[in-house]
């Protein structure tokens, strides 16, 4: 599913018109991805939880040189999936 396909969905099921449903899925993003650079997780009841969180530096080897190389510290985002989804997914 594309974000148009996405946007089209969102505007059927609300009774919304497609401008207003892109501009609502549109803040939607916006704000959870304000939250995760926050350092805040975002919890969806039903569907699962967005939490960012921190990989350690690490060094690594380039396979195809042999040459070792440090890769940083950085923020990723974990997403877990919840168990009514889980559920819903294998009915």
């Amino acid at each position: 599913m594309t974000k148009s396909d996405l946007i089209h969905e969102i505007s059927e099921r609300a009774h919304l018109s497609r401008a207003d449903s892109q501009r609502a899925l549109e803040a939607m993003l916006e704000t959870i991805s304000d939250a995760l650079c926050d350092g805040d997780k975002v919890t969806l009841p039903g569907f699962g939880s967005i939490a960012p969180v921190q990989a350690a530096a690490r060094k690594g080897t380039n396979p195809r040189t042999g040459e070792a190389w440090a890769k940083p510290a950085s923020t990723t985002v974990r997403f877990r999936v919840s168990s009514k989804l889980v559920t819903r997914l294998n009915d």
